[in-house]
């Protein structure tokens, strides 16, 4: 139940550019470079845009990664502190996103977790 709260944390707030949950965790590169990857094919970022996003995408996830992931934190804590990370990023992208995009970049949030939900009921 813990694994799974944190994969479920990560997905929802870091938008997983996969649909189904993997057996371990990611590298944050790795999370971050899908992560971006992801915001080109459905938020449709400009291209003057990929380096500011890739990079806040690391820095976040080099974050959750030692705040979160590698921390023995109950899951509720994880929950919490996971929201608090990913609330600065939101503030952050909303400078570098239009208005639009940014309405794009939150409705995907908002599906991957639907999926998440979904398979895990």
């Amino acid at each position: 139940m813990h694994k799974l709260i944190i994969i479920l944390s990560l997905f929802s707030i870091q938008l997983a550019a996969q649909a189904t949950l993997p057996a371990e965790l990611d590298s944050p590169a790795e999370r971050a470079d899908r992560l971006t990857k992801e915001m080109v094919e459905k938020v449709g970022i400009f291209p003057s845009q990929i380096k500011a996003v890739d990079s806040l995408n690391y820095a976040y996830a080099l974050e959750m990664q030692s705040e979160v992931f590698d921390k023995k934190l109950s899951a509720w804590r994880q929950y919490r502190t996971g929201n608090k990370i990913m609330n600065r990023k939101d503030e952050e992208l909303k400078g570098i996103l239009t208005i639009k995009q940014f309405e794009k970049y939150d409705d995907l949030k908002s599906e991957v977790l639907w999926k998440i939900v979904g398979q895990i009921f």
